[in-house]
């Protein structure tokens, strides 16, 4: 394996570890990172869904292989980008009760949408030091997790270096 391929591998490897503790996510996790191909081709429905092919590159490969298992795993939710307040709200209820917050229906505008209600919840929970953040999939729909401010930080900046991108929420 190539250097720079390594040091991508390691860095996916850490973005991994900061969204999860899960070690059976984790492995199969790594085990995308290692060998896209094969972790294709085992998992190649998932990929259909989403019209992705090996022609797409290692790189997606790994992304959307991240995305998926953190979603399987229950660590984010992906909403369509038309979703409704109320499915906006019963999908982040239990992200939020993970992490301890509150979360409260009455703070979102039943007529807004995701960045709008993003928004505020940075604020609500800005005294906590949490946001609700987001990895861009490349796609119309909207890939969420709820993380302290610094550990959004970490990882805009690891994304970075593999050519992704994680951001708050409310800038998706």
């Amino acid at each position: 394996m190539r250097e720079d391929q390594t040091s991508e591998m390691e860095t996916y490897l850490e973005i991994a570890g900061i969204l999860t503790d899960d070690r059976e996510v984790l492995a199969r996790l790594k085990a995308c990172f290692e060998n896209p191909q094969r972790y294709f081709q085992e998992n190649e429905d998932r990929y259909d869904e989403r019209c992705i092919d090996l022609e797409d590159g290692q790189e997606t490969i790994r992304w959307i292989g991240l995305v998926d298992e953190l979603l399987e795993s229950k660590d984010l939710v992906e909403l369509d980008w038309q979703s409704d307040m109320e499915e906006f709200f019963y999908q982040l209820e239990p992200l939020a009760q993970k992490q301890g917050l509150h979360l409260n229906q009455a703070w979102l505008e039943e007529d807004g949408d995701i960045p709008l209600w993003a928004r505020t919840l940075d604020q609500k929970w800005q005294s906590q030091g949490f946001c609700l953040a987001a990895m861009d999939i490349d796609s119309d729909s909207y890939v969420l997790f709820i993380c302290q401010r610094a550990i959004l930080g970490e990882l805009v900046v690891l994304s970075k270096k593999i050519n992704q991108r994680f951001d708050y929420a409310k800038n998706m």
